[in-house]
């Protein structure tokens, strides 16, 4: 004799399939990078590399740059701000002006614009509020929130 199904079963399989159909089934990812400071001299090109490399990392995970808002230095602007020791030597007047002037790290110092591509905006109060303002409230429950900070401490 043929057995039969009961009922209860496939009643109680069918209505866990609608539950999992109504719920999202995984969470966003979502990563926030704050990098720099709050002037040229607190942006050094190391703090802009660990930037570019967790960005590199997070693509080779296969992570949607659209889930990757980045915040670095004065953001976009094409001013002059990442600082660096470039390769060539420190012309001899500039050396003996900073003499001069007390100021001996300055000539082997040179600023460039930031180049990490996706900056969203400055890494100032003002940008990460409200980044939490729009982004931030609208994270759904489960899902995740990673800060990546990169930078110096300090006041100001």
């Amino acid at each position: 004799m043929p057995q039969r199904l009961s009922v209860r079963p496939l009643s109680a399989l069918f209505l866990a399939l609608v539950a999992l159909s109504a719920t999202p089934v995984r969470a966003e990812d979502h990563f926030l990078t704050i990098g720099g400071g709050n002037a040229p001299s607190h942006n050094q090109v190391s703090l802009e590399k660990n930037v570019l490399y967790f960005q590199q990392v997070l693509g080779g995970f296969g992570i949607d740059p659209k889930l990757h808002d980045i915040y670095f230095s004065d953001g976009s602007d094409p001013t002059r701000v990442v600082q660096y020791r470039p390769h060539e030597a420190v012309p001899r007047v500039n050396a003996l002006l900073a003499q001069i002037f007390d100021n001996s790290d300055a000539p082997e110092l040179a600023y460039r614009k930031v180049e990490i591509p996706g900056v969203r905006g400055p890494s100032n109060r003002q940008s990460l509020s409200q980044w939490f303002d729009s982004v931030g409230s609208k994270l759904g429950e489960g899902d995740r929130l990673v800060i990546y900070f990169t930078g110096h401490g300090g006041g100001g």
